[in-house]
């Protein structure tokens, strides 16, 4: 045991079940779904691979870099490309069902929910089109770049952009509910219950209250304030909209998407350390 975790003596050849070549550096993170494995790989390809014993069912070569982790849902497997194209694929097959062409690439990983992928582009918007066909149902745009993957719950999709500001997005109609500014991140938000969490590189950790909506004139309001405190007219800097709290750690860098249970928040450090808050 060293620093909490249990550490194997076996060597790593003893525990491995199988192995297979991909000819080309992944591209994207593994997924599993109805016993089969699928990762894309830096030359353009996505392949299947058996579960059991990684046995490739079959290999699509889609023709171009593959920038995201793909997706899975009823039966159709979804990747995001380097040219701009999201597309859709056969789980069976690996034929190509449809392609969506968005401004710029597409980094960012899908989240489908009730029939609907939504997926963010470097184009700066996030894009919400019908799983079964690729027809566009809307999108919604932005202030900077979309790398990171939204998450969805029944009324709205929660994204992270570089203009450093999280958008609260309502899935039916589109429109903005609220945003709230953060520092620079590299990982997505995640939605548990009534709150929403993000991390970001300068050890800050925030729970946010999904559940808000803000008025145009508040937002005015709110800047006045703050310049009011940053002339020192004022001792208190305004909260945002929908804080329930912030805390900061200025020794530490997090990583990723914060992972949470009923009573528990897991975050990872720049420095190897995996962290539970209450």
């Amino acid at each position: 045991m060293r620093d909490g975790i249990a550490l194997t003596s076996r060597p790593i050849g003893q525990m491995i079940v199988w192995d297979a070549d991909l000819k080309s550096p992944p591209a994207g993170a593994p997924i599993v779904a109805d016993g089969v494995v699928f990762i894309g790989s830096t030359d353009g390809l996505i392949h299947a691979l058996s579960l059991s014993d990684g046995t490739e069912l079959w290999a699509s070569d889609l023709q171009t870099r593959i920038s995201s982790t793909a997706s899975y849902a009823g039966g159709f497997v979804f990747v995001g490309l380097l040219d701009g194209h999201v597309v859709a694929m056969d789980a069976t097959t690996g034929d190509t069902v449809w392609r969506f062409k968005a401004g710029q690439a597409v980094r960012s990983s899908s989240a489908i929910v009730d029939g609907v992928l939504y997926v963010g582009s470097s184009d700066r918007r996030l894009y919400a089109l019908d799983a079964a066909t690729g027809n566009i149902r809307w999108s919604f745009a932005t202030g900077g770049r979309i790398t990171s993957g939204p998450s969805v719950n029944e009324q709205q999709v929660v994204v992270i952009s570089q203009d450093n500001l999280v958008h609260f997005i309502d899935r039916k109609t589109a429109k903005l509910k609220f945003d709230y500014e953060i520092s620079l991140t590299n990982g997505s938000a995640a939605l548990a219950g009534d709150s929403v969490f993000v991390v970001d590189v300068n050890g800050v950790i925030r729970r946010i209250h999904w559940e808000e909506r803000v008025l145009p004139f508040e937002k005015g309001i709110r800047s006045v304030r703050r310049w009011l405190f940053r002339w020192g007219m004022t001792d208190e800097l305004p909260p945002q909209k929908g804080v329930v709290w912030v805390t900061q750690d200025p020794t530490e860098s997090f990583e990723g998407t914060p992972a949470v249970d009923r009573f528990t928040v897991f975050i990872s450090t720049s420095k190897g350390q995996l962290l539970a808050l209450e």
